[in-house]
């Protein structure tokens, strides 16, 4: 069976607005740990795990280090 063109606009938005809704969560789980929240504090209050947390927080800082203004390079 093929997927019809509706139902591969609604997966598609779906898709779309579930992206959004998690980087929304991440910010906000980094926002907390930087303002002093712990990890198993944050992660009871979005319902994952302190290792699921800890994740998200490094991810990001991963991300962060990694973008061209942060990337200082010797000439």
């Amino acid at each position: 069976m093929s997927l019809t063109a509706n139902m591969r606009r609604r997966l598609a938005a779906v898709g779309s607005r579930q992206r959004a809704t998690t980087e929304e969560r991440d910010a906000a789980i980094v926002a907390a740990v930087n303002k002093g929240g712990t990890l198993r504090e944050v992660a009871a209050v979005v319902g994952l795990s302190h290792p699921g947390v800890h994740r998200i927080v490094a991810a990001r800082k991963r991300t962060s280090e990694a973008t061209p203004t942060n990337n200082k390079r010797s000439a």
